[in-house]
């Protein structure tokens, strides 16, 4: 038999709760129902100042108590039938009735369409059952849903049987009871209905977790004792809030420390309130507050973003709690790991200065940095947590421009740049760091053990120093073909992004390094000058064409290249006309006028006229005259040429017949 506070005494007497002595003191006391009982005395412990109330009764008493469920009864199948007997008219009300009343949607809509399909079913559900049972499927809202649904019906109900005139009877009667009742626990849920059917996991965790923290900063040592071994979760405790303290008793066994119990009780009636609170927060404030817990390193607007950054990908944002656990831990390796490589402020420290802040030695801290810490958080720790990420770990290398890092840079909000991402995924996976030049890379161990990036890359580049009077090529293939062939192809790209956007070396998608001239080759150009031209120049022309080649060269006049024609073993002056030309020409005298008639006069038995001598001179130099010809044979200083004859000359060396 279920009891309720409007379960009449002589139920219980029939029933053997209480016995007759006590049911006659009740019966004087004009007390007809447990409800009445609790009305009258207020606590429970008040009962045996009642008149005629012994121990013996009051034991009988608070057992009925401890029993009692707090909702009111109206069961008409225990009424008499002949005064519950529907007439036609009665069904032909609760039909339109049940027509006329909101059924609800969804979920709401279904159970009653199913369990609830007419209006005797509706009727039955409402007087003849518990109107505000909690149905398992339905969540609170829609538990508060039906229940309006219910409400709505009886509403309507009674409003017609009052059209109608039908206001007496036990149905009138019941279903008035049953309307008040509804309407005053519409949004009511026992604690234990609550915590088994509409909480979720999520606020069932949080709730656990809050009951033992109030539990442990609230309750004495004895207390504590008594609740670990009676009622150690939060569902065990709950079971108590609307009982009186009498019951706690009867639920420890009979053990009864009066202070120890009645702080039990005090502090039930307190979480009761805590309790309430919790059940009625939403579940974003329940999730958040579990985040709050789960890591308590981070501030308030963080939280917010891993809540929000959950559901909106379905998982928790690892490397961002990662970092920030990081930067807040207070373990030592953690901490030294995090100072050496700057991971919080972006300095990197030597290792002495790490040891000196740490109070560590220096090849401890050394140790620390080379080897793989261990995170000591559990929950980041959790391999389960990082499955979303195993993409991450698959690539063979990072780089500050690889989009898959650009992407989780965006996403969780990570600060500062591929250090960081690199130090982070280094403790989750195999990858390894280098910095060239200020530029991080990080490389997948796994993929790529044999790649020597910094070693490689400073190789290629002295390669590209130096002076080059013409463009040149190096090919990257060179050095990654001496690789196994599954690395070759990361590490030419690798090779080529660091010579591009490090060294500002144009590379081609072929990986070949073009090497443009850095510098002009002046004695080499001189001579492709005269080459191209094909004859002898003079000094103002070759300069001429050097300029207009190369118009932004230094030099500025003709005299700053005479030392290059000189030094060009294969350009020759033609004599002091300052023309110049190549060594491989025919036709080309390059001594002096004065040495081609010394040559000629050499050659000859006798002397030569003028104008034999002329017409040998301007084969060579087309330029001089006749009169330029004999100032040039005075020869004052050398005294190699005499006049033999009129208009003939010879070698004063030679003898000559002058017949």
């Amino acid at each position: 038999m279920k009891i309720y506070k409007n379960t009449n005494n002589a139920e219980l007497l029939n029933a053997g709760y209480i016995s007759a002595r006590t049911y006659r003191a009740l019966q004087d006391l004009h007390i007809n129902t447990p409800g009445e009982l609790l009305e009258h005395v207020g606590q429970l412990s008040n009962i045996l100042r009642l008149k005629r109330i012994g121990p013996k009764s009051y034991k009988e008493l608070t057992g009925v108590i401890s029993q009692m469920d707090n909702r009111m009864e109206f069961n008409i199948e225990e009424q008499d039938e002949d005064n519950m007997t529907l007439s036609e008219t009665h069904k032909k009300i609760m039909r339109q009735a049940y027509d006329m009343m909101d059924k609800g949607e969804g979920k709401v809509k279904e159970f009653i369409d199913t369990h609830i399909p007419d209006a005797e079913a509706a009727f039955k559900y409402t007087c003849m059952h518990n109107p505000i049972e909690v149905i398992e499927e339905l969540s609170k809202e829609e538990n508060i849903q039906l229940r309006t649904s219910l409400l709505s019906f009886t509403n309507i109900l009674l409003q017609l049987l009052e059209e109608n005139g039908i206001i007496q009877g036990v149905l009138y009667r019941s279903l008035k009871a049953t309307n008040s009742y509804i309407r005053h626990n519409r949004k009511h849920f026992k604690e234990t209905d609550a915590i088994q059917y509409l909480i979720t996991p999520e606020t069932k965790e949080y709730l656990e977790r809050t009951y033992q923290k109030l539990c442990q900063q609230q309750l004495s040592v004895r207390a504590k004792n008594y609740k670990d071994k009676y009622m150690p979760h939060v569902e065990d405790m709950l079971a108590l809030a609307d009982k009186p303290i009498e019951c706690y008793s009867i639920a420890m066994n009979g053990q009864n420390p009066p202070k120890t119990i009645t702080e039990i009780f005090e502090f039930n009636q307190n979480f009761k309130k805590k309790f309430n609170a919790i059940f009625n927060m939403d579940k974003e404030d329940i999730e958040k507050r579990n985040l709050k817990y789960n890591y308590p390193f981070l501030k308030r607007k963080q939280v917010e973003f891993v809540y929000n950054f959950n559901k909106q990908k379905g998982y928790e944002p690892m490397l961002f709690l990662l970092y920030y656990y990081l930067i807040t831990s207070e373990s030592r390796p953690e901490k030294t790991y995090t100072l050496f490589y700057g991971l919080k402020d972006g300095i990197k420290r030597a290792h002495e200065q790490v040891a000196k802040a740490m109070k560590l030695t220096r090849e401890r801290v050394r140790q620390i940095t080379l080897g793989d810490i261990v995170i000591q958080n559990e929950l980041i720790n959790d391999e389960k947590k990082w499955k979303p990420y195993q993409e991450l770990f698959k690539i063979p290398y990072y780089t500050p421009e690889t989009p898959l890092f650009l992407k989780y840079k965006e996403e969780e909000w990570l600060p500062r740049g591929l250090d960081v991402f690199a130090r982070l995924i280094s403790l989750k996976a195999p990858y390894r760091s280098e910095m060239i030049d200020n530029v991080v890379v990080a490389i997948n161990k796994k993929i790529l053990p044999n790649v020597e990036l910094k070693i490689t890359s400073h190789k290629l580049y002295n390669l590209t120093k130096g002076v080059r009077a013409e463009d040149k090529t190096i090919s990257i293939l060179d050095e990654t073909e001496k690789l196994p062939e599954n690395e070759q192809q990361c590490a030419k790209e690798l090779l080529t992004y660091l010579l591009k956007n490090v060294y500002n070396v144009d590379v081609d998608s072929n990986g070949t390094i073009l090497l443009k001239q850095n510098t002009i080759d002046v004695r080499k150009e001189l001579y492709k000058i005269l080459e191209d031209n094909g004859k002898p120049m003079h000094i103002d022309d070759i300069f001429a064409a050097f300029k207009k080649k190369y118009p932004q060269h230094k030099y500025k006049s003709s005299k700053q290249i005479r030392s290059f024609l000189y030094l060009q073993p294969h350009i020759k002056a033609i004599g002091k006309s300052s023309h110049y030309a190549l060594d491989t020409w025919d036709g080309i005298y390059f001594g002096s006028i004065r040495n081609l008639i010394v040559e000629l006069l050499s050659k000859s038995d006798k002397p030569m006229h003028i104008d034999d001598i002329y017409e040998e001179v301007i084969k060579y130099y087309p330029k001089t005259n006749k009169l330029s010809l004999l100032s040039t044979m005075i020869d004052k200083a050398g005294h190699r040429f005499k006049q033999v004859k009129k208009g003939y000359y010879g070698l004063t060396s030679k003898n000559y017949d002058t017949h």
